[in-house]
């Protein structure tokens, strides 16, 4: 796998007012970093500057940006704001070296794994509508309760007749959480298994 990096942790240095990164872990042979705008409107600055970013480090590194359209939601992604933002794109003069792919185009590939992941308990159909969702969340913000879906189609056994489900991720239960630390040098992040 080319450009993973296990973890990253930010430190205090020695000098104060300033930051130190550190990334410890696995660097392979060549950096490879992404750009994904959703295309459901214009380019907009929090995405130039995360394009810009990632560029610059790619450039730095001697690595691979690459473009990737990010165009699954149907009802609000168009053509024209894809061309929209590679023009946006070619106005800041950032190249990529790869793309622009469209995740559309990889939807059989998707399928492909969301059935594998379906098959070895991975993964879950949730029948759940969207107003059943809302109301859901609006019962939670009212009750100061996190607003978070609650698993209720975790462990169905058998389809819901007249609704088209969609696939969940089958967390842990009892997933263990990231956390931050400090010590002498400064704040760690530390990363857990979300697998128990």
């Amino acid at each position: 796998m080319n450009g993973f990096i296990l973890f990253t942790c930010i430190s205090e240095p020695s000098n104060p007012g300033t930051r130190e990164i550190k990334t410890e872990g696995i660097l392979t042979e060549q950096v490879r970093v992404r750009f994904a705008p959703s295309p459901t409107g214009h380019l907009h600055v929090g995405g130039a500057r995360t394009a810009l970013f990632n560029w610059l480090y790619a450039r730095n590194t001697g690595g691979s940006f690459i473009l990737r359209v990010e165009d699954t939601d149907r009802t609000r992604s168009t053509d024209e704001y894809i061309e929209a933002i590679i023009q946006g794109m070619q106005w800041l003069s950032l190249d990529w070296d790869e793309g622009p792919f469209r995740q559309t185009d990889r939807f059989d590939v998707y399928r492909t794994y969301v059935e594998k992941l379906l098959q070895e308990g991975k993964a879950y159909h949730c029948y759940c509508s969207v107003e059943e969702l809302e109301q859901r969340r609006h019962l939670a913000l009212a009750q100061g309760k996190p607003q978070k879906y609650d698993g209720r189609c975790r462990d169905l056994k058998e389809p819901v007749p007249g609704r088209i489900p969609v696939v969940r991720f089958k967390i842990p239960r009892k997933a263990k959480p990231l956390s931050m630390t400090s010590s002498g040098a400064g704040w760690h992040l530390r990363t857990a298994s979300l697998m128990t």
